[in-house]
């Protein structure tokens, strides 16, 4: 089944250029479209970018989004109201600084591959 995703183009933090979130943004963008079911018959995900919040809630009201994705720690309370309202959608939020006021929450099945793993729990 194909998942429809949405990039949120808006938000800044702190120093980081927005040279730097558009490189992020493309990566990204890179690795959801390549992604392809457990056979690897069929591409998983269809990606798209846009540049507000507020156009990314209009394509919601619209209906068909499974994931929406934020690329700045600046957008942490839009993202929280947005999935207060709509409980069932699952809503992302890369940050490279974890507020410390934050439960950090860690998926267990990052621990076999991920060297983040050290980042988060030391630093």
């Amino acid at each position: 089944m194909m998942k429809k995703v949405v990039i949120v183009r808006e938000g800044q933090w702190g120093l980081v250029k927005k040279e730097s979130y558009e490189e992020f943004i493309e990566i990204l963008k890179e690795i959801l479209e390549k992604a392809v079911s457990p056979d690897g018959k069929e591409k998983i995900a269809e990606v798209e970018v846009v540049e507000t919040s507020a156009e990314a809630l209009l394509k919601l009201r619209m209906g068909g989004i499974d994931t929406l994705i934020f690329i700045s720690r600046d957008k942490l309370a839009e993202a929280r109201q947005i999935k207060k309202v709509h409980r069932r959608l699952k809503v992302v939020l890369f940050t490279g600084l974890i507020p410390e006021e934050e439960i950090i929450l860690v998926d267990k099945g990052w621990l076999l591959d991920s060297r983040e793993i050290k980042h988060i729990v030391l630093y």
